[in-house]
């Protein structure tokens, strides 16, 4: 069992849909319609997160822009940004957001 939930893991499965999945394991041919529901969903998930993340990797690119031109001495723009962000101010790396809220 610890190995199933070591796999279920490795496969970012949430502890209900382990629990689903092992309950289905005592007669996992009459459960195969329940499986691929519970695997199509997480699948979904994944999708979902997958959005999210290359969302965020855009925003940090465009973040890690701020830096490069900028010459040595100067203040980072990055911290100067993370310092707006935290006093509710718009920052650099949600700026279409911003944009978009504007609008």
């Amino acid at each position: 069992q610890l190995n199933f939930v070591r796999h279920c893991r490795s496969l970012d499965m949430s502890l209900v849909d382990m629990r689903r999945l092992a309950a289905r394991a005592v007669d996992a041919v009459a459960a195969c319609d329940e499986v691929n529901a519970t695997v199509d969903t997480h699948i979904d998930r994944v999708r979902l997160k997958l959005a999210s993340l290359h969302a965020l990797k855009a925003q940090l690119v465009k973040f890690r822009a701020q830096c490069v031109a900028l010459k040595r001495g100067t203040p980072c723009q990055i911290v100067a940004s993370l310092q707006k962000a935290a006093q509710d101010e718009r920052c650099a790396c949600h700026a279409e957001a911003n944009q978009a809220d504007q609008a």
